[in-house]
């Protein structure tokens, strides 16, 4: 593997042969903190943006809502937050077919909890009814980088 220069912080950047990152690879796979997220088959055209995402939506309690003449006085109102990953890439190959030039761009957003804070919500007696909102705890990364590298070499990224 030999390193190449990267502008993102927090990211590693590496060339390695075709035939070595088919063994790196196999080697990944056999690690247990190892997930493949996508087929490694993904078909990218020259010149074209190629988007990969996964994501999903998470609901969670964001506010109550009066109901007036009913019980409870106030119902609860949900929200969705979506998290997971897009990767976009956009890859050119020269005109002489010996370099390849690549734009990254990577978002990821990862909800890591949801903190449960109470609501003393007024009642018209004077009394209070509580209730419990969630407030979504996110951690989300940004790539957005340019990279060229000889055509008969493979681009390892690691954040």
């Amino acid at each position: 593997m030999r390193n190449v220069r990267s502008q993102s912080p927090g990211v590693q950047a590496f060339l390695v042969s075709k035939e070595n990152s088919a063994i790196l690879l196999a080697m990944l796979r056999g690690r247990t903190d190892f997930q493949e997220l996508s087929s490694v088959d993904v078909v990218v055209h020259n010149g074209q943006a190629q988007v990969l995402e996964q994501l999903r939506g998470r609901n969670f309690i964001e506010d109550y809502k009066p109901t007036p003449g009913a019980w409870p006085p106030y119902m609860p109102s949900t929200g969705e937050i979506k998290e997971g990953y897009r990767l976009q890439l956009s890859p050119l190959l020269s005109v002489d077919k010996q370099t390849v030039d690549l734009v990254v761009k990577c978002n990821i957003d990862q909800v890591e909890r949801l903190a449960n804070v109470n609501l003393d919500l007024p009642l018209p007696t004077g009394q209070s009814y509580t209730g419990q909102i969630n407030v979504p705890q996110v951690a989300s990364w940004r790539l957005h980088e340019r990279f060229r590298w000889p055509a008969d070499e493979v681009l390892v990224l690691s954040c």
